[in-house]
Formats: structure tokens, sequence, C-alpha cells
């Protein structure tokens, strides 16, 4: 196995006028790691797996599979193997001389293909499918054959771009899991592209969130999800994404909305305040908690937790930074979502007393969206 290194990697396609893709990303993927590359669409994440496979050359920079510099080199020879969107099996053929294929084209001698097909197969559970073909697979069987046709060739760097996205849910769950265990146990450095960060949460050992071409965080799962570097970090990781009111602070304390609080270290001036779903809880258990009443909209009852949305004093903050913003309106109202506990006996119209934790509280600098250290208390009530 091996590291895998991005230098200073910039892309830029041709065209009127040329559209950067990656914009000197530096990245370094451990051995062993498996490393997730996470962004809205268009972001550039596809772009950087293509250069490592080497389907796209670099316009600038140096990408290293352990030493030794690959940039200029054909994918052949880059000891790479990668796994699409689209399965890519030949129909014609059946899953064993699928699963055999690359290695019949790197002159890899019979007994040693037929011992790694069916190691693979018995891996990946594919032995009681080997005389069928694709047309005869479900998706889950041929996403499993696609990965095991990648994998039996032992290639130093495994990459996966959006290998599941064809899959229903239920089947993506079952995969995700799959996939950790093999990686897991072939311990092969491996980089995954995907948008669904629940892939990312559940796969990564970390994940790195880019944005326009450029890395923006890099960190565990955790620290993305509870700490983000910034309000579009902040607002890309969750799902519901997180809630973001513009607020302001003036002589150490912070207001957006109705709520208020004391925020230690911040500097006065506009800010975005910041606060996933679950960070709301039932005012009946959220006594010393800043409080807000929501006027709920939609109610979705998901069995062990419910969603709801509705809308509270204030104003939405967007992720995209625009100093010349006026002050919020008084008597604005922001859509925002809440995660509750179980089922729960609230609908539609009705007024909804919710707390706020303060040690969930994430404060953004509103002209920069980059995050600050602030200490956030409940101011007291008069």
């Amino acid at each position: 196995m091996a590291t895998v290194t991005l230098d200073e990697v910039r892309k830029v396609f041709a065209g009127k006028p040329p559209t950067v893709a990656l914009e000197g990303l530096d990245l370094q993927i451990e051995d062993g790691e498996m490393l997730i590359l996470v962004g809205p669409s268009g972001c550039g994440k596809t772009t950087a797996l293509r250069c490592v496979a080497g389907l796209e050359k670099p316009t600038s920079g140096r990408i290293l599979i352990g030493e030794h510099e690959v940039q200029e080199l054909p994918p052949r020879k880059r000891d790479v193997a990668m796994v699409f969107q689209n399965y890519a099996l030949y129909p014609y053929l059946t899953v064993y001389k699928n699963l055999a294929f690359g290695l019949k084209e790197h002159k890899v001698p019979r007994p040693e293909v037929d011992r790694r097909v069916r190691e693979m197969s018995a891996i990946l559970g594919l032995d009681a499918l080997l005389g069928r073909r694709p047309a005869q697979l479900s998706g889950g069987q041929s996403q499993r054959v696609a990965m095991g046709r990648a994998l039996v060739r032992e290639p130093h760097v495994f990459l996966l771009d959006e290998p599941l996205s064809n899959l229903d849910a239920k089947l993506r769950g079952q995969m995700r899991a799959e996939i950790l265990q093999l990686q897991r146990r072939i311990g092969v450095t491996s980089l995954y592209v995907t948008h669904d960060q629940a892939e990312a949460m559940t796969l990564g050992d970390r994940i790195a969130v880019i944005n326009a071409g450029r890395l923006l965080q890099l960190g565990t799962p955790e620290d993305v999800f509870r700490r983000p570097v910034s309000l579009f970090v902040a607002a890309f990781m969750g799902t519901p994404s997180m809630n973001l009111l513009r607020g302001e602070v003036a002589g150490g304390v912070l207001r957006a909305g109705s709520v208020e609080l004391h925020a230690g270290g911040a500097p006065d001036g506009p800010v975005v305040l910041g606060f996933r779903p679950e960070a709301l809880l039932p005012a009946r258990s959220a006594a010393g908690l800043p409080q807000l009443e929501m006027t709920v909209d939609v109610v979705e009852e998901l069995g062990n937790e419910t969603l709801v949305y509705g809308e509270v004093p204030g104003e939405v903050a967007s992720v995209e930074i625009d100093p010349t913003l006026p002050p919020p309106l008084p008597g604005s109202r922001a859509r925002v979502a809440a995660r509750l506990q179980g089922f729960t006996d609230v609908h539609s119209g009705e007024a909804l007393p919710l707390g706020l934790r303060t040690d969930a509280l994430h404060v953004f600098d509103a002209a920069t969206g980059a995050a600050l250290a602030v200490e956030a208390e409940a101011a007291p009530t008069s």
C-alpha cells in the first residue's frame, strides 16, 4: 500500500472563460486510510479523483503515490483501481470472468488468477453468483462485483466515485457497511468521492470538505461535524442542515432574533449564530436555557425521532457572504428545524416553546464566514 499526496494541484479546463476546477489543492491520504472527499456538485471532488487516477492531467502541481510522482504517468502505470457510479461491468462475461478480466490483461498466470478471484469472491459473498452475467444481478450484487474487479488486482490505491448513488436508500446503508468492512479487512489506501453526508460520516477515517476547488476543512468526521471552521462547512454538513440566524454582538451580548446570550470573546459587530436541529429541546426540559418559540409548519414522525420545521423570530443567514446587507428587520421570521426524540404530540400551526443548548452553539464572523471562539451562556432574564 502507499500514501497519496496532492501537492498544490491546480486544474483548469479550457473554455471562454476557462473553468478552474482545482485551485492549489493540498491533500495527503495516509497508508491504509479511507479519506472521503465531500462537497457540493461542481466543487472539484471528482476532478481531484480523476487526476489521481490519471484520467485528467493537472495543469500544475504534483501527485505522488508513495514517493513517486505520477502526474505524467498514464493510468495503467499508476497501480490504482477505480469504481465508478455506473458499474461498467462487461455484460457478455460471467461474474467470474469480470473479476478475472483485469488480471488476465496484466498477464497474471492462470492459477494465480483463479486463486485471487475465488478469494475475493469469498470475501464479497459472490461464490453463488460466479456463473451469472450482469443482467442477472441486483444493483447491490453488481456493485460488489465492480468493487471485487477493482480490488482483485491488489492495487496500491482504491478510488471510488459516488459508487452507491444508483442504489435505493436501504441498499445504500447495507453497502456502506460492506464497503467499510472490506476496506478495513484489505487495508488499501482509499479515496472516496461523495455528496452524501451519511456516507462521509460513516465511512471516512477523515473527511475533506472542498468547495470551488479549494480545501476548506480536513479532519475526523466528529471534528468536521462538531467543530466546523467556517459557515460553509457548518451549513453543508448535517441533515437537516444547521440553523443559521443573523445576529449582532454589542458589549459582549449576542442578539439573534429572540435569542440573547452572553458571548465571551466575540468582537462587536454582525455575526451568524448557528445551531443544529438537535440543539433545540422541548422547553419543559430546558430550564435555564435561552428560549424561543417556533410556529410549527411541518412535522415528520420518523419513529425514533421527530423532525419539526417552523418559524422563529429572526432572519435566516445566507452562506454567501454579503457585507452590504442591512441589519435584520424587526419582526422578521426565520425557518428552522428541530430534532426531537421519539414521537411528539406536535401539530402544524401550533406554537412550540423550545430551549437552546448553549454548549452546542456556533458563532461565525458575518463578514468572513470564519468560526469564532466564543463562550456562550444564557443572558439572565429581567
